[in-house]
């Protein structure tokens, strides 16, 4: 699939995957409150810091070596045993400080820390096979399915009751339901690597790893932060503001994961020439929406806010703030980074 059509595809899913999220963000805002949205994205937020751990830049170098289409089989396994060794490391630490998440979090929450932990790293492999299959339209596919799943089984649960820890629970089942989903999309066979297997990945995820901790740094290093100096209904007033920001970068961010296993693909094969086109383009097309929405959202952002409920109106000062933030950090996204993911 060409480049522009697979980055529509994956931009469609997450549009679709945005608007299924938003719906159910504006009914929990309405029917929880901004606390317990607080608690939610605190637990998200713990959980997108220790799956950085689980992973070690080793996703990303599962899709380099599969993508690269030599032994993609052994190291798809090799990979997948690495991230499952240490997720059961980082679950098994959560556990065993469960009173010290908890406080951090202010709700019983360690449980479902670890269960989404495990989840999480679980996507993760799955996601980075089907890249490096360079089926990079169906990895985006899964966003809406698993939103769909999480959203639907989220509301019922709330329905019925069960406040945070059905928001949670509806996440996890969710979530597991999109792994499988794409886990048969894989092809790859699972065989047995041996040890340049393993010494390959991280050769690539010594040095990958920070670009995670970058963008891990941009999403949700506020949120981790915030909790712990103001209270809950704050964090959640300004993660309903940050998930409005982010929708502005939902093209670049499908520019972006279309364009690694391409770049990775073509420098595996010396088409040099083509590498430098497909960067020229994505720099071209990367700011198509975040830009006119800086100046939309400045001006529409107690409109937007206001939706939620009058309690979030407190947030309208910062969303356009946070959407000049989004712009900076796509500016920041320049061709050399691109190029050095490959």
């Amino acid at each position: 699939m060409r480049i522009g059509q697979t980055s529509f595809v994956v931009f469609a899913s997450k549009l679709v995957g945005s608007a299924l999220g938003f719906v159910a963000t504006l009914y929990f805002a309405r029917t929880l409150g901004a606390a317990v949205l607080g608690h939610y994205a605190l637990v998200l937020a713990i959980v997108g810091w220790l799956a950085l751990g689980g992973q070690l830049g080793i996703s990303s170098a599962i899709v380099k070596r599969i993508s690269e289409g030599e032994e993609p089989a052994a190291h798809f396994t090799a990979g997948m045993i690495v991230v499952a060794a240490l997720g059961l490391v980082l679950s098994s630490g959560v556990l065993a400080l469960r009173g010290v998440v908890n406080a951090y979090v202010g709700t019983q929450v360690a449980l479902f820390v670890a269960l989404l932990l495990l989840i999480r790293l679980a996507s993760s492999v799955v996601n980075a096979g089907l890249k490096g299959e360079r089926h990079v339209h169906i990895s985006g596919f899964l966003m809406p399915v698993q939103t769909g799943f999480r959203s639907a089984f989220q509301i019922g649960l709330v329905l019925t009751g069960f406040g945070l820890s059905g928001m949670l629970l509806g996440h996890a089942i969710g979530a597991i339901l999109a792994v499988f989903v794409g886990a048969a999309f894989l092809s790859i066979d699972m065989i047995r690597p041996s040890r340049r297997h393993f010494r390959s990945l991280f050769d690539f995820a010594k040095f990958s790893w920070l670009s995670g901790l970058k963008s891990r740094s941009f999403n949700d290093v506020d949120i981790v932060v915030l909790g712990a100096l103001v209270p809950s209904a704050l964090v959640g007033v300004y993660s309903v503001a940050w998930s409005l920001a982010t929708f502005l970068t939902l093209f670049d961010s499908a520019v972006s994961s279309t364009l690694f296993p391409e770049l990775s693909h073509a420098d595996a094969s010396a088409e040099h020439d083509r590498v430098a086109g497909l960067i020229t383009d994505s720099l071209t097309y990367g700011g198509l929406i975040v830009i006119p929405g800086l100046f939309g959202g400045i001006v529409l952002a107690d409109r937007l806010l206001r939706i939620y409920g009058d309690e979030f109106t407190q947030g309208a000062a910062v969303l356009g703030l946070l959407i000049l933030a989004s712009l900076v950090y796509w500016v920041s996204e320049t061709a050399d980074e691109r190029v050095e993911r490959a």
